[in-house]
């Protein structure tokens, strides 16, 4: 399917879940698990699945306590949980991470990729990053230059390359 045909746009959404950078700019709702249930509620999902799926989704990133919170009272890290709840609770079979951690602090960002590591298991995944760090904790590593694919490969395959990805890796690796 393709992003840029219109028949195909309604087609993708109910397959592809994404969370964006700046969670803020995809919760809508007041209260956590509004939130939560929002997709799978866009999607014709019956109001009984809705609440199973939510309260499932929460268990999976922690966040079931927050459930009657607003949105507003969690840090970015939990607002990032609650993203990813979301996505969880539409049963995405394709999820898309646009710089999911940029906003959080280190330790905050390695819990939260070992979290989607485990829930992401038998689901196509994309993370878009700008951080090296992030990047080789992926399967299959796209570097991207002006819009075209210059190298790809595991984070070891391309070290070993000394391309791009490795000249990245040696000036920003040493923070990671």
């Amino acid at each position: 399917m393709k992003t840029t045909d219109e028949e195909d746009v309604w087609k993708i959404r109910q397959k592809a879940g994404m969370v964006f950078q700046n969670p803020d700019n995809q919760i809508i709702g007041n209260v956590v698990e509004e939130d939560v249930g929002f997709g799978p509620e866009n999607l014709g999902v019956p109001s009984e699945e809705i609440k199973q799926r939510v309260s499932d989704a929460l268990k999976r990133v922690n966040m079931t306590i927050y459930a009657k919170h607003g949105p507003h009272l969690l840090s970015g890290g939990q607002k990032q949980r609650i993203a990813i709840a979301g996505i969880l609770a539409m049963q995405s079979h394709c999820i898309v991470l646009d710089e999911p951690t940029a906003s959080i602090d280190p330790l905050e960002e390695t819990r939260l990729y070992r979290m989607f590591a485990r829930m992401a298991e038998g689901k196509t995944a994309f993370i878009v990053t700008h951080r090296i760090g992030s990047a080789q904790l992926a399967d299959r590593i796209l570097v991207f230059d002006k819009g075209k694919i210059v190298e790809q490969g595991t984070h070891e395959e391309l070290i070993k390359s000394g391309g791009k990805y490795a000249f990245l890796y040696r000036e920003q690796g040493k923070w990671y």
